[in-house]
């Protein structure tokens, strides 16, 4: 999401939304953070999973003061990532993040 900063910081808003299209391939949890939707913490665990829950409190623990040292970066990201498509979990299905554990019993807690 990176990329997303730069393109935004230099005002080049329809090459970031081209970035945040690629995003929920990557990890599908990281806006969530950056926008305020779930708590940063610090992640103490001994793995990440890519493409992960821990994954993206990673991401966002490292990265979110240079979101909000650029102008509108998190309002821009709140008005567009919730109109990415990412494909809804089922509450008996396995958990996205890589956990082995139910969604119900994992990611979907934390929403």
């Amino acid at each position: 999401m990176g990329g997303i900063q730069i393109a935004l910081k230099d005002g080049k808003f329809g090459e970031a939304k081209e970035i945040l299209k690629e995003a929920p391939k990557r990890n599908i949890y990281v806006p969530d953070y950056l926008t305020g939707r779930k708590a940063v913490y610090r992640y103490t665990g001994d793995t990440v999973t890519v493409g992960g829950d821990n994954e993206a409190v990673c991401y966002a623990e490292g990265y979110i003061k240079g979101w909000q040292i650029v102008p509108g970066a998190i309002d821009w990201l709140k008005k567009n990532a919730s109109g990415l498509n990412i494909d809804k979990v089922g509450r008996n299905e396995q958990c996205p993040c890589g956990s082995g554990k139910k969604f119900k019993k994992c990611c979907s807690l934390m929403q």
